[in-house]
Parts: C-alpha cells; sequence; structure tokens
C-alpha cells in the first residue's frame, strides 16, 4: 500500500510540474503578445478636403463627426466657398508597406 501511495503521489507532482510549466509558458507568450500590441502606435487618420468650385484640396487630421459628403464649415482660400470632405483614409506607415 505504501508503494502504490507513493507511486500516485509521484505521478500527481509530475504532472503538476508539468501544468505549471505550460501554465507559465502561455502566460509568457501572452504577456510578450500584449506588449506588442501596446508598443503599436495609433494610425493617423486624414480627411481631405475640396472645393466644389475650383478644385482647391487641402488634407488635416481627421475630427470626430467628419464623413465623405459633408459640407465643412472651413472655406476655400482662392474664392472662399465652403469645402466638402471628399475622401478620409488612414495613413500607411513604412514598415506596413513591406
Amino acid at each position: 500500500m505504501t508503494t502504490l501511495y507513493t507511486f500516485v503521489t509521484g505521478i500527481a507532482i509530475i504532472l503538476l510540474i508539468i501544468l505549471l510549466v505550460i501554465a507559465y509558458l502561455i502566460m509568457r507568450k501572452f504577456i510578450s503578445t500584449m506588449a506588442k500590441f501596446v508598443e503599436q502606435k495609433a494610425h493617423k487618420v486624414l480627411t481631405v478636403l475640396k472645393c466644389p468650385v475650383c478644385g482647391y484640396i487641402i488634407t488635416r487630421e481627421y475630427k470626430q463627426g467628419d464623413y465623405v459628403g459633408a459640407l465643412t464649415n472651413e472655406y476655400c482660400p482662392r474664392d472662399h466657398h465652403r469645402l466638402i470632405i471628399t475622401d478620409i483614409y488612414r495613413e500607411i506607415s513604412v514598415s506596413e508597406k513591406e
């Protein structure tokens, strides 16, 4: 009986060690992945404005509420007509292109 008890206890300890090693490896991978996620920079979103009369184009940073086709409260410096949003896009970094 003592030999069987020792054998079963030994197997249980080995299984516990294996489970702890697996849990450690999973946590290490998770922490590594999260660190990479946190390091990523926020993408710069840009809005393109165009004058419907003369075709003047200007690009600025995205503002909350911008949508394609919206008539803005910004004016063309050439003929003073209100500018229309024609494009909204995310700036792509050099590392993302590769």
